[in-house]
């Protein structure tokens, strides 16, 4: 009907496209927080980018790119949760609640821990 020009969400959750977009994600998340933590304990470098041009659009940068992965973390890994995840539900339900309470680390430790195996498992069936 579509002529090979969409796929069904299902189909697209488990292609290698996703995953590795889904993986770049959680790497980009990773990265960052990591690095924002460093400047958490370092702050006469924070001070230091704060005070110069350079340093503040930098850090506007790792922001933007933090917001636009972790929108896409949490959307990605939150409806694959609820619409196509076999877990039972009473797993899904401690998946969310976890999530309200330390993301987003969880939509990481989620793709690393569910998605990917799930998606592999399924691959290679």
């Amino acid at each position: 009907m579509y002529f090979g020009l969409i796929t069904t969400t299902r189909d697209w959750y488990q292609s290698a496209a996703a995953v590795r977009l889904f993986q770049s994600y959680s790497i980009i998340i990773m990265v960052i927080w990591i690095f924002l933590l460093f400047l958490h304990f370092k702050p006469s470098l924070l001070r230091g980018l704060q005070g110069s041009t350079p340093g503040s659009v930098f850090i506007l940068l790792l922001g933007i790119v933090l917001a636009f992965a972790l929108i896409g973390l949490i959307f990605g890994m939150g409806w694959y949760l609820w619409r196509l995840d076999a877990s039972p539900i009473w797993v899904r339900m401690l998946w969310v609640l976890t999530a309200l309470v330390l993301s987003p680390f969880v939509e990481v430790a989620y793709f690393a821990l569910v998605y990917r195996r799930q998606v592999l498992r399924t691959r290679a069936e």
